[in-house]
């Protein structure tokens, strides 16, 4: 890009051989640029995230005409240039694959050690339009890394609360002594479609290995044959009811995940399979240390069972764009934390006309219904091999048929103490929100408007507000807390 000047000394920009404007001046195009983009996309208290700022002049006119608004820079360049503390410069080469390759690389390291689906709402993103056309792949990457942030910013503060509350109450409820049996090899099944072509190979070895199923796969498990051992459920959700049919005089454990009316309402039906559990209608184990999804406590109880690995099968089912299997239902950092004992046994990328089940469908209904979401525009995806496998390694089916040497079925058992376990549970999860009382993204959540303020008067160095606010803020916490601890005595 060459900025040059006119006869009547005014200033055009030239970018290979298009001009971009007949006549340009950038400080005022920048001036105007940045007032659009304060009234339309900025919200008090966020950090600036300028994305391509070319020649500067984002950085220069907004430090002077908003010297209180922090920001920080990105830019591309085609040769080394420093433009300051606060800007940071990525050397590319449009037209080379493998310098783009690079470029992603550099950028994936340094946007996630900045943004995270936890502080995405601390800053507000401007990107200056003509930066799309000079570097197209570096910001088409960081505008798609940006809207994963987002999607997964609104699903993490949507259900945040409610998790935590409700890891709380399913410790409350869990009212039965549970007694887990221990086996050298636990194999985790989900309804994805990899289980239809995995499962004839599952059968074989059916004596060798634990099955903790979810309950969407039951049916497909005994079509096959094969007969878990234990399945997991959910209260509620898509069709609990008609699933737990499936799951006919089979052992089952039951994790609570969402409130009464709202599971109610997703069966479609009045007699759902929540009101049947709390009237006790049916028997179930509720158990779920941290609340989530049905197969965050699968993997929980896998953990538990095992004594050496832990296969994965099924887990293919994403909702494009949405983390409904990730962090917020500690899933992924579950997996991550034992990450040497989890393998998967088939995974494979499969288009969305290749599934015959009905989850599908339901899954996208459900959410185009929910009003949390900001659009009805659902895609529905299969996940990649490598994003279903999170890092873990495949077995190749071959080997997985050759292995009877060393796996086997063990008789061990384990007894989980049911009050003991119960209150070290929910004292640890208190202690652990009381110690980072004002950090802690719960908080965050339950007194927004407060912490915002709070943040502000942080950086305003306004030391009276930040006291006050810091009281008022502790003070409500505190009685929330004080509730939970009352369940303890």
């Amino acid at each position: 890009m060459d900025l040059v000047v006119t006869k009547n000394h005014e200033y055009t920009v030239k970018i290979r051989t298009h001009w971009i404007h007949s006549t340009y001046n950038p400080t005022r195009e920048a001036e105007k640029f940045i007032q659009n983009f304060l009234v339309h996309h900025y919200k008090e208290g966020q950090t600036i995230f300028i994305l391509g700022s070319g020649l500067g002049y984002l950085e220069v006119v907004l430090n002077s005409l908003y010297p209180n608004i922090p920001f920080v820079s990105i830019d591309f360049i085609t040769y080394p240039q420093n433009l300051g503390g606060e800007k940071l410069t990525f050397i590319y080469d449009e037209n080379d694959p493998i310098s783009i390759q690079k470029l992603r690389i550099d950028l994936q390291n340094q946007l996630s050690s900045v943004l995270t689906d936890e502080n995405f709402s601390l800053y507000a993103i401007m990107i200056w339009p003509v930066a799309r056309q000079i570097f197209p792949s570096a910001i088409g990457y960081i505008e798609e890394y940006v809207h994963r942030l987002k999607t997964s910013s609104l699903t993490l503060q949507h259900f945040s609360w409610r998790w935590l509350r409700n890891g709380f109450r399913n410790i409350l409820w869990w009212n039965q002594q549970l007694i887990l049996p221990r086996y050298r090899s636990v194999v985790v099944i989900a309804a994805g479609k990899t289980l239809e072509i995995a499962l004839p190979f599952l059968i074989n070895k059916q004596e060798n290995y634990y099955f903790v199923v979810a309950s969407s796969a039951v049916k497909t498990c005994r079509a096959y044959g094969l007969e878990p051992d234990l399945v997991v459920s959910i209260d509620g959700g898509y069709h609990a009811g008609v699933y737990m049919q499936d799951a006919d005089g089979l052992e089952i454990i039951n994790t609570f995940t969402g409130i009464a009316h709202e599971n109610t309402s997703f069966l479609g039906f009045k007699n759902s399979f929540f009101d049947q559990l709390v009237s006790k209608e049916i028997c179930v184990t509720p158990f779920s240390r941290w609340g989530g999804t049905v197969m965050s406590t699968a993997i929980e109880l896998a953990q538990q069972i095992a004594i050496e690995e832990i296969i994965l099968v099924g887990q293919d089912l994403t909702i494009s764009d949405y983390m409904t299997h990730a962090k917020p239902h500690h899933l992924y950092d579950n997996i991550l934390s034992y990450h040497d004992r989890y393998k998967t046994l088939y995974s494979q990328y499969y288009p969305i006309e290749s599934h015959s089940r009905e989850t599908l469908p339901m899954y996208a209904q459900w959410f185009r219904e929910s009003q949390w979401r900001e659009s009805s525009n659902i895609i529905i995806r299969r996940l990649l091999p490598s994003e279903v496998d999170l890092c873990i390694p495949e077995i190749p089916l071959e080997e997985f048929l050759r292995s009877d040497d060393r796996l086997g079925k063990v008789k061990e058992y384990q007894y989980l103490p049911e009050q003991s376990y119960k209150r070290s549970v929910l004292s640890h999860l208190i202690q652990q929100w009381e110690s980072h009382l004002l950090e802690h993204p719960l908080s965050y959540f339950l007194l927004s408007e407060q912490m915002n303020e709070l943040t502000l008067a942080r950086k305003a160095n306004d030391s009276t507000k930040v006291r006050l606010c810091t009281l008022a803020v502790t003070d409500i916490l505190q009685q929330r807390i004080q509730i939970l601890r009352d369940y303890l005595t």
